[in-house]
């Protein structure tokens, strides 16, 4: 995963690229992060786009650590 990261905080805002087979699907299009590390690098309201999956762009919620695809929400 490559994370470019916003702020220097302790939950930083951040955009992250990775391949689906660093994520874990779950219920109701939601994602887990495969590495715990590259999961404490995003705070809540990070972007993850899956290079490998076009289209497929996800909100990353920090408190939960669960990605919800939001590529789809009208």
């Amino acid at each position: 995963m490559n994370i470019k990261q916003y702020t220097d905080s302790e939950q930083p805002r951040a955009t992250a690229w990775c391949i689906e087979s660093e994520l874990t699907a779950g219920a109701d299009n939601t994602y887990t992060i495969n590495d715990p590390d590259d999961a404490a690098k995003l705070g809540t309201g990070s972007d993850i786009i899956v290079i490998d999956k076009p289209g497929l762009i996800l909100f990353y919620d920090a408190e939960n650590a669960v990605a919800y695809d939001w590529s789809n929400s009208q």
